[in-house]
């Protein structure tokens, strides 16, 4: 027993590696020990202040970390809390997941959102992520971790999903060709699978 607590103990990360703030009665997660390694559960009060947020690039190169719990307290998130954790397999939500903020740029409607690590801060080059590192930052990413087949998962099946979705939503066509930035509105129609559901084809309609 003592030899499983010692192992435990070894694998996972705790209060003592992270760095906080308080105000107004209010706990923020600003960072964390990039040596923390294994499971990190955060607690949901600190000194008995309830933790409600965690701070921009509070995780940031946390590379050791393969899990963490965020508890119910925590109403929002800090953009790229958890950028270059490159062991994070698992983020889990106690209660509902918190709101994820856009990095200082919530603001700037015509800036990209996805923006590269090394110019996200810089005001006058707000550089995109290229549409490779948007794949695999954070559509297989983000997939893998939600245990989905990523076979067929692409930017391109994500942008189709979202204009079907749209227009399935009775979203009017003429928006959704801006949303995408179409030229032609026959173009967008491609885009409209609301007719290709399997369960449609007469295939299934064939009895045996």
């Amino acid at each position: 027993m003592t030899l499983l607590l010692l192992v435990l103990g070894v694998n996972a990360a705790s209060l003592d590696d992270l760095t906080y703030t308080t105000a107004d009665g209010k706990v923020t997660i600003t960072d964390c020990d990039e040596a923390a390694t294994g499971e990190l559960v955060i607690p949901p009060t600190i000194r008995e202040n309830p933790v409600t947020s965690i701070r921009n690039f509070a995780f940031y190169k946390c590379s050791r970390l393969t899990s963490i719990t965020i508890p119910d307290s925590v109403t929002s998130v800090g953009g790229y809390a958890f950028s270059r954790c490159t062991s994070l397999t698992n983020i889990a939500f106690q209660g509902a997941a918190p709101t994820v903020d856009l990095v200082d740029h919530r603001e700037e409607r015509g800036g990209p959102i996805f923006r590269t690590l090394s110019n996200n801060r810089d005001e006058d080059n707000p550089a995109p992520l290229s549409q490779s590192s948007l794949y695999r930052n954070v559509i297989k990413k983000w997939s893998l971790v939600a245990g989905l087949d990523v076979n067929g998962v692409s930017n391109h099946a994500m942008r189709a999903t979202a204009a079907t979705n749209a227009l399935s939503n009775a979203a009017d066509i003429a928006k959704v060709q801006e949303w995408l930035g179409h030229a032609n509105v026959s173009t967008t129609k491609l885009y409209d699978r609301r007719q290709s559901k399997p369960e449609d084809s007469p295939t299934f309609r064939v009895n045996y």
